[in-house]
């Protein structure tokens, strides 16, 4: 697995590729505000997401949260994965697993163009969970994109 800057994507050949988005998603954890700051981290990655479906790649979004953000044990990104849909225009898929059998298997079953959004890091309850998701799911990755 490579690891890549979000400007790098520019120049490489991500076609059938799978690629491992990291997306803060602290916005979505306030309840209390209104739909739109749900959207903000969205908004912020849909137009790369948005070049890597168009080029084919199969894309994996794993939701990730700023440690000042406490996680929310009832939130889902079921919200979060219809209203990505909506922006990309495509379906996305969604699992409730951040790096286990079943998140596996979803990278597997990938197609050229398909979005998987995995589940948000903040139910992993070791202190280097993003080190261990990345770690376990490197052999199914391409690249890495942190933003």
């Amino acid at each position: 697995m490579k690891k890549l800057g979000m400007d790098a994507l520019d120049k490489t050949q991500v076609a059938a590729r799978t690629i491992l988005i990291c997306v803060d998603v602290s916005s979505r954890l306030d309840h209390t505000q209104s739909e739109d700051a749900d959207a903000f981290w969205i908004k912020k990655c849909v137009p790369m997401l948005r070049q890597m479906v168009k080029q084919g790649a199969k894309v994996v979004v794993l939701a990730c949260q700023d440690g000042a953000v406490k996680c929310d044990s009832n939130g889902s990104l079921r919200p979060s994965a219809q209203r990505l849909e909506q922006m990309l225009g495509t379906i996305v898929k969604l699992v409730p697993d951040v790096c286990g059998s079943a998140a596996q298997y979803a990278i597997r079953e990938l197609w050229p163009g398909d979005v998987l959004l995995l589940d948000d890091m903040c139910f992993m309850v070791e202190d280097q969970a993003k080190e261990r998701a990345v770690h376990t799911l490197s052999p199914l990755i391409d690249y890495c994109v942190c933003d």
